[in-house]
């Protein structure tokens, strides 16, 4: 496999004895007698970005869309190999956050699990619906997929994870004010080889995945791995002794790479996914106002149960949600080709197809009465297309290109509401179509200081909307006959096509960035920059307002100002990195979800645009390796976001008063996060391999989440002073901060044995925490936590075998 070889040169994650670099934490270093990784095979297939160009001893990123130094590279990027996803006990994308300062993630509201949202310093969508896009880009081996359901499966035999921070609309698309999320799987190799690994664990945990490198001649590889994860749920529920939150899912994919000249290589990826989850476990932890007796009546009997006891009216007689078993099957088929043009050019296609069907089922009430009940289905398809050209000439580095994206899909929602077996069927079809083309360059300014370089960029995107609701409300409890939620006149028989409308919309806007980077060394990097970012508009599909429904939001925009930093330190028995980045982000027509309780009892979600505001914040990693032994991690994010203005028409009487509802505090944002690290090799004979212990401490502070109208203010500005603005109930919705400790002792190569066998313990000391909340105190009187996951451990053995061994 000459070829294969050739152009697989080892690129170590960790070049100096402690194996650090800036932006990457430790645990996620490989020390450099470790066994190499290949190169990113986002790099270029010609001469482009040979691998003899890339330092072996730093960390490759391809956050500018080539394969670049991680110190050479002006964008805040976090970076996790796969030796730091298992150091960490990293098992789902959601698991992340314990990792990255400024990353928070969170499940898509009633979604279920596979359903994930991401959080970037301070932006993300509190709309999970198909019709709408989240703030983070998140792409699986550089094609973006878009919808939040399917994010949190399909995670094993990863080779790296990196967290872009801030807007990246130029190389990324829309849809990325806040950053982006890079997952790279294991790629084929040169050698045969792969490993088996079991784990068995506390809750009946039973999880076992494996891969298989197979190199078919000496110009075609293939790689099969797979994994199977199995979970007991640590809630139960009392009426009927059922676990919630438990683990069901598995997965599998093939990646064939064809490299049959130095200059052409195609990867073709086809993965598959499916997981049953019973779902996530409610407890209702506060009362507003609006509560009615038989609300507090079932709220104090929630207070009477034990920590990891929930009450839910799930297959209860007579109930009319009788499944609460949630199901998630993904597929996905991909191609990336590379042709070498000659010289130092490259042309590069991307082109993807991916499928996602999600079924949830929530009773999110937290207690015995339905007051959020609902099943909810989503059918969806996802076509990308992206052609790349990239090189470099004399001191320039360009990469152009065009874009297409499109997702096709229908959602369906059976919900029954406050308390209510009334049935409210919302059906639609979305329809999102985006093109683009952007440019990118990086010119080195050597004539004027060694090492000073300019970046500049831009793009131009153009969206179209299409949403078809057929919105209808059933007419008494047991009824033949619906009515047209947005046409009440309009009634008849529950069918999808009762109800058609049409609403359609489209958006042109223009994203840039610019930085001017000082690399003062191989070591030192200093940049100042500037990015905008911007994110589509679309329709409120759960509206049942006409006005509303047919009243588009506007895209929002972000212009964010970066000051960053990247250091590395090294001495005879000290490795060292440093990373800080200060940044200000101003926002415009951010776009928030609030929940109102209708005229017929009913409540519904929509999206709005917020006026203005900012982010002001900053995060520093440091990593210290002493004496190859001994490895210390450290990271800090803080975020203050502010809204400058934000007006609420309220009408009282018919008057309309504009209140200022500027207090409100931005979602799942907690204004400090820290995670601390350490580990230790302990010093043991050649024969009896490698053992390490380690430990890993992740804090965040408090934090809102759901209802975006938050603000503590009961009055409205200019009405009487008897008036209420009951929006401020959601105020008290606040999720107590938390810190979690996890531990894990690992015996490599265990007495030469030629296997590998470790020991975790997550949350440490079985901390009591929620990890998110459904707040409705203005509408329902309810807040309802979800629980975090008790004290948690498992017995992993790993047999590598072949090349990997």
């Amino acid at each position: 496999m000459t070829r294969l070889r050739r152009r697989m040169a080892p690129v170590f994650i960790a070049g100096t004895a402690m194996g650090l670099v800036a932006g990457t934490p430790a645990w996620a270093q490989t020390p450099p007698a470790a066994e190499p990784v290949a190169v990113d095979p986002a790099a270029p297939a010609s001469a482009a970005a040979p691998t003899d160009a890339i330092d072996p001893n730093a960390i490759v990123v391809t956050a500018r869309r080539r394969a670049e130094n991680l110190l050479s590279v002006p964008v805040a990027i976090s970076a996790v190999n796969a030796d730091g996803l298992e150091r960490a006990n990293i098992l789902t994308p959601q698991d992340l956050a314990r990792v990255v300062p400024g990353l928070t993630t969170g499940s898509g509201s009633t979604r279920g699990f596979s359903q994930l949202i991401f959080t970037i310093r301070g932006q993300r969508n509190g709309e999970p619906a198909i019709a709408a896009d989240q703030s983070i880009g998140v792409y699986f081996a550089e094609v973006p997929q878009n919808a939040s359901q399917g994010l949190n499966s399909g995670f094993f035999d990863i080779e790296s994870v990196q967290v872009l921070k801030g807007p990246q609309g130029t190389l990324f698309g829309r849809n990325a004010t806040g950053g982006a999320v890079l997952i790279q799987p294991n790629m084929p190799t040169a050698d045969f080889g792969g490993y088996v690994k079991g784990t068995a664990g506390s809750y009946e945990l039973r999880d076992i995945e494996g891969a298989i490198n197979l190199p078919i001649t000496d110009t075609l590889g293939l790689r099969v791995a797979g994994k199977y994860t199995h979970r007991d749920g640590y809630l139960t529920n009392i009426l009927n002794g059922r676990k919630f939150n438990n683990i069901e899912r598995g997965g599998a994919r093939a990646i064939l790479q064809w490299e049959p000249s130095d200059g052409f290589r195609t990867t073709t990826i086809g993965t598959y996914s499916r997981g049953r989850s019973r779902g996530e476990g409610w407890k209702l932890n506060k009362l507003g106002p609006p509560a009615g007796q038989a609300i507090i009546d079932a709220f104090e009997e929630i207070q009477s149960l034990g920590k990891y006891e929930i009450i839910n009216n799930a297959e209860t007689p007579g109930f009319p949600v009788q499944d609460h078993n949630g199901l998630t099957r993904t597929w996905s088929i991909q191609n990336t080709t590379e042709i070498g043009l000659g010289g130092d050019m490259t042309l590069k296609n991307i082109i993807g197809y991916r499928g996602v069907f999600d079924r949830a089922i929530s009773l999110a009430s937290g207690s015995r009465i339905p007051l959020q009940d609902s099943i909810i289905e989503d059918d969806l398809n996802e076509f990308s297309e992206e052609l790349q050209i990239l090189g470099e000439t004399g001191p320039l580095k360009y990469v152009a290109g065009l874009y297409y994206f499109q997702t096709r899909g229908s959602e369906a929602i059976g919900a029954y509401n406050n308390g209510l077996n009334r049935l409210r069927q919302s059906d639609y079809d979305a329809r999102n179509t985006s093109y683009s083309a952007f440019a990118h360059i990086d010119y080195e300014l050597n004539g004027i200081v060694e090492g000073l370089s300019l970046s500049l960029g831009g793009r131009i995107t153009h969206d179209k909307r299409i949403l078809i609701r057929r919105g209808r409300d059933q007419i008494a409890v047991g009824s033949p006959t619906f009515v047209c939620q947005l046409e009440p006149t309009v009634t008849g028989p529950n069918d999808r096509d009762m109800c058609n409308l049409r609403f359609d919309v489209s958006f042109t806007r223009p994203t840039w960035e610019s930085s001017l980077n000082w690399q003062i060394d191989a070591d030192n990097l200093i940049y100042a920059s500037y990015r905008r970012g911007y994110r589509t508009g679309g329709f409120s599909s759960s509206a049942t307002n006409l006005t509303i429904a047919s009243s588009p939001y506007g895209p929002e925009s972000v212009d964010a100002f970066e000051l960053g930093s990247k250091h590395g330190f090294h001495s005879d028995n000290v490795d060292a990195s440093l990373t800080l980045a200060g940044f200000i982000n101003k926002y415009r027509d951010i776009q928030r979800r609030t929940n109102v309780l209708s005229g017929s009892n009913q409540t519904f979600n929509y999206t709005t645009n917020a006026a203005s505001a900012q982010i002001y914040g900053g995060e520093a990693e440091l990593h210290i390796g002493l004496f190859d032994a001994f490895y210390i991690d450290a990271s800090y994010a803080y975020l203050k976001p502010k809204y400058d203005r934000w007006i609420d028409p309220v009408n009282v009487g018919g008057i309309i008063y504009n209140n200022d509802i500027s207090g409100s505090r931005f979602n799942d944002v907690s204004r400090h996060q820290i995670t601390l690290a350490a580990r230790y090799e302990v010093p043991v004979g050649e024969n009896l391999g490698k053992v390490a212990i380690g430990a890993n401490y992740s804090y965040r502070s408090s934090f809102t989440t759901q209802n975006e109208i938050n603000t503590p203010k009961c009055t409205v500005d200019g009405a009487p002073a008897n008036v209420i603005y009951t929006n401020c109930y959601n105020a008290a919705g606040v999720v107590p901060g938390y810190g979690i400790v996890n531990a894990r002792v690992s015996w490599e190569n265990v007495a030469n044995q030629g296997f590998d066998l470790s020991l975790f313990v997550n949350n440490v000391t079985d901390k009591y925490y929620s990890r998110a909340a459904i707040t409705a105190l203005s509408t329902l009187g309810i807040f309802a936590t979800a629980i975090g996951e008790p004290r948690m451990w498992g017995v992993e053995l790993r047999v590598p075998f072949g090349g990997e061994r």
